[in-house]
């Protein structure tokens, strides 16, 4: 009993103190209690982390070669073929199916000894590509007409995904329902019209060359803005807090459960999942977290030194620009949430602060980039 009363009493003085301890903590503090009287009260010694000092060396004039990227003809020619296969219209054919067609099937799989049945659909549906979702599939769909059936047999892969499957050998016998081809429209002024706000030919290849030009180059920033910030770590002297690493742990376990659309997911779970020790990807989570919490840190020094602020038009320009045009009462609600307000002024922030750093850095105009090799670098 003596121990709860002390733990009440501990907690009660701990909720007057947090206020007024400088620099706040940044984690729930833990205590241990030293000495306890009923007259005289209890005697504890309180422990927490609090942020760091952050010693910032050199932040400005950094170097860095920024490349730029070289959007050409058959980019803007490429991006306005993905806006006519978009806006397509299917037409059912009575020859014989092709590459690139879609069909539609009744598909039986059996074991070919067992005569087990693995899987069936009536109405599968696919698009005559390569890689084939099932081997063989699409090589042998190829010149058969609605209507036709075929019967064949394929030795499965041992490293076939589905175990199902894997190693088998399997009947395959599929009846051809329908065969649509894709008829793409001719890409001319009423088109243009019809599916964007532009008037003509040339204004939608205009937009689409300025968008690739845009974001390329948003891309191109990115990659001179983590030289700049790696050089401006390295320079900078600050201790860690475990408390705000291992916060930022478990913020990147969330997201990757979002990423495979799990709601929560624990780092146990998570090593299970990617077959690896626990303990070796909790040290490998922790060594990015570091990197990570210090560049956030060095961010807000920099900001706070170069009184670098946030106004209420940014706020409502970055809600914009998530949400789209907003209405002047559906502003006043977003403005009165004060966790969304405070999640968008830290993404401002940021972004001010990243665009101040790469203005007063010494920033070299490097190798043009075409738009095939950058995507190319950015999927590996």
């Amino acid at each position: 009993m003596a121990g709860d009363a002390a733990q009440i009493l501990v907690a009660e003085s701990m909720e007057k103190l947090l206020s007024e301890i400088k620099p706040p903590p940044i984690s729930v503090p833990s205590f241990e209690v030293e000495q306890f009287d009923r007259k005289q009260g209890a005697t504890y010694k309180g422990t927490f982390d609090t942020y760091p000092e952050v010693k910032l060396g050199k932040y400005k004039k950094v170097k860095a070669t920024q490349d730029v990227a070289d959007i050409t003809e058959e980019d803007v020619t490429s991006e306005s073929e993905r806006l006519r296969k978009e806006n397509s219209i299917m037409q059912s054919k009575d020859d014989s199916a092709v590459m690139a067609d879609f069909v539609t099937m009744d598909i039986e799989i059996r074991h070919v000894d067992s005569k087990k049945k693995l899987y069936s659909n009536k109405e599968y549906k696919i698009q005559l590509t390569e890689p084939s979702p099932f081997p063989g599939l699409v090589e042998q769909l190829i010149g058969m007409k609605a209507g036709e059936s075929k019967t064949y047999e394929q030795q499965m892969e041992e490293s076939f995904p589905d175990e199902k499957f894997a190693g088998k050998n399997v009947a395959v016998a599929v009846k051809l329902e329908v065969v649509q081809a894709a008829i793409l429209p001719e890409l001319n002024d009423d088109f243009v019209k019809e599916v964007s706000h532009f008037e003509n030919v040339g204004q939608l290849k205009d937009h689409i060359r300025n968008t690739l030009n845009k974001n390329a180059e948003g891309v191109l920033k990115e990659r001179a803005m983590k030289i700049l910030l790696d050089q401006i770590a390295a320079d900078t002297k600050s201790e860690m807090p475990m408390s705000l690493v291992e916060l930022e742990v478990k913020e990147r376990v969330r997201q990757i459960a979002r990423k495979i659309n799990r709601k929560d997911m624990s780092l146990e779970e998570l090593a299970k999942l990617m077959g690896k020790p626990e303990e070796e990807l909790k040290k490998e989570l922790e060594e990015t977290a570091k990197t990570s919490v210090k560049k956030r840190l060095i961010l807000e020094e920099i900001a706070k030194k170069e009184s670098i602020k946030v106004e209420e038009a940014d706020i409502l320009a970055a809600a914009e620009e998530r949400f789209g045009s907003l209405g002047d009462e559906l502003k006043q609600q977003l403005l009165s949430n004060e966790k969304f307000v405070e999640e968008l002024e830290g993404m401002v922030l940021f972004r001010k602060t990243f665009d101040w750093i790469h203005e007063n850095a010494d920033i070299k105009t490097g190798a043009k980039i075409s738009l095939s090799a950058l995507n190319s670098e950015n999927i590996d």
